[in-house]
């Protein structure tokens, strides 16, 4: 079952429905870091709206494209903005940067995978990987308390660039 657009399936691995954003990453360095820490610039930006959390729960992937279909359908799930809050989630050797992102309806998304799926799902955490360690091997944030458990770091200058970036604008 073919996802509704603006919507896509994340490149990297099955189960996962996103949000593209469209970001000028010439704005941003093209590294953050230094040493064995560094990170690259990503080249392709999403907000990940349904994740492995969601697509384990459900009986087949099908099912969830869906309701997530049939939802987007009435209440879209918009980008909106981001929010100055940067986070440093590392799991293993993976490591990545991330900054919150506005996004609307996405409460109203997870009632009716809730109720389609009879489980009760934590909201994923609305965010935009910016940098990571190693191409496509970024750090599931599934929840608000997966969330807050990450390093908080402060970077006004990406945040300055990123509100002041003329695509980071919801386009939809």
């Amino acid at each position: 079952m073919e996802l509704s657009a603006p919507y896509a399936s994340y490149p990297y691995e099955r189960g996962y429905i996103v949000l593209p954003i469209q970001l000028d990453a010439t704005a941003l360095p093209d590294t953050f870091g230094e040493g064995p820490d560094v990170l690259h610039r990503k080249d392709e930006f999403h907000v990940t709206l349904v994740g492995k959390t969601v697509t384990d729960l459900s009986r087949s992937l099908d099912d969830v494209v869906a309701t997530f279909n049939r939802s987007v359908a009435t209440h879209p799930v918009r980008f909106r903005s981001f929010e100055p809050d940067f986070r440093l989630p590392a799991e293993g050797e993976k490591r990545t940067l991330v900054v919150r992102a506005r996004v609307d309806n996405l409460e109203g998304l997870f009632a009716a995978l809730q109720a389609a799926l009879g489980e009760n799902i934590p909201i994923q955490a609305p965010h935009v990987t910016l940098y990571e360690r190693t191409r496509g091997e970024s750090v599931a944030i599934p929840s608000d308390i997966c969330w807050n458990s990450f390093e908080r770091i402060e970077v006004p200058a990406f945040f300055d660039k990123l509100r002041n970036n003329a695509l980071g604008r919801d386009l939809f």
